[in-house]
Protein backbone atom coordinates (compact mmCIF):
# COMPACT_ATOMS: atom_id res chain seq x y z
CA UNK A 1 0.00 0.00 0.00
CA UNK A 2 1.43 3.45 -0.68
CA UNK A 3 2.13 6.43 2.10
CA UNK A 4 -0.98 8.77 2.81
CA UNK A 5 -3.40 6.24 1.20
CA UNK A 6 -6.55 4.79 3.48
CA UNK A 7 -7.81 1.48 3.44
CA UNK A 8 -10.88 0.09 4.59
CA UNK A 9 -11.05 -1.32 7.91
CA UNK A 10 -12.89 -5.37 6.99
CA UNK A 11 -12.91 -7.05 10.13
CA UNK A 12 -12.39 -10.44 10.05
CA UNK A 13 -15.75 -11.49 11.74
CA UNK A 14 -18.09 -9.92 9.06
CA UNK A 15 -19.88 -12.81 8.54
CA UNK A 16 -20.18 -13.23 11.93
CA UNK A 17 -22.01 -10.45 13.22
CA UNK A 18 -25.72 -8.97 13.57
CA UNK A 19 -25.09 -6.40 10.23
CA UNK A 20 -23.63 -9.25 8.07
CA UNK A 21 -27.21 -11.56 9.35
CA UNK A 22 -29.02 -9.08 8.67
CA UNK A 23 -27.74 -7.90 5.13
CA UNK A 24 -27.59 -11.60 3.95
CA UNK A 25 -31.17 -11.95 5.43
CA UNK A 26 -32.62 -9.39 3.40
CA UNK A 27 -30.69 -9.65 0.14
CA UNK A 28 -29.23 -13.22 0.10
CA UNK A 29 -25.45 -13.80 -0.49
CA UNK A 30 -25.83 -11.67 -4.04
CA UNK A 31 -26.69 -8.85 -1.61
CA UNK A 32 -23.45 -9.35 0.57
CA UNK A 33 -21.36 -9.73 -2.64
CA UNK A 34 -22.96 -6.64 -3.61
CA UNK A 35 -22.14 -4.74 -0.48
CA UNK A 36 -18.38 -5.79 -1.01
CA UNK A 37 -18.39 -4.72 -4.33
CA UNK A 38 -19.40 -1.51 -3.51
CA UNK A 39 -16.77 -0.99 -0.46
CA UNK A 40 -14.28 -2.15 -3.05
CA UNK A 41 -15.55 0.39 -5.47
CA UNK A 42 -14.71 3.19 -2.88
CA UNK A 43 -11.45 2.24 -2.09
CA UNK A 44 -10.26 2.45 -5.78
CA UNK A 45 -12.11 5.80 -6.14
CA UNK A 46 -9.84 9.06 -6.10
CA UNK A 47 -12.36 9.66 -3.42
CA UNK A 48 -11.63 7.37 -1.02
CA UNK A 49 -15.32 6.29 0.43
CA UNK A 50 -17.40 7.82 -2.55
CA UNK A 51 -18.64 6.84 -5.99
CA UNK A 52 -20.69 8.62 -8.18
CA UNK A 53 -22.15 7.08 -11.06
CA UNK A 54 -25.14 8.09 -13.43
CA UNK A 55 -27.17 4.64 -14.42
CA UNK A 56 -27.10 1.48 -12.54
CA UNK A 57 -24.84 0.02 -15.37
CA UNK A 58 -22.20 2.56 -14.92
CA UNK A 59 -22.17 2.05 -10.73
CA UNK A 60 -22.32 -1.62 -11.79
CA UNK A 61 -19.27 -1.30 -14.27
CA UNK A 62 -17.28 1.09 -11.24
CA UNK A 63 -17.75 -2.24 -9.01
CA UNK A 64 -16.53 -4.42 -11.29
CA UNK A 65 -19.97 -6.80 -11.60
CA UNK A 66 -21.61 -5.31 -14.83
CA UNK A 67 -21.12 -9.06 -16.38
CA UNK A 68 -22.59 -10.38 -13.02
CA UNK A 69 -26.39 -11.35 -12.19
CA UNK A 70 -27.13 -9.89 -8.87
CA UNK A 71 -29.26 -13.11 -7.69
CA UNK A 72 -28.52 -16.14 -5.83
CA UNK A 73 -29.77 -19.44 -5.92
CA UNK A 74 -33.28 -18.37 -3.91
CA UNK A 75 -34.01 -15.43 -6.45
Amino acid sequence: MKPGHQWIFFDADFFDNSFAQALTERFGWAGVGLFVAFLCACKRNLAQGKIGYRTEFEALEMMGIADLPLVDLEG
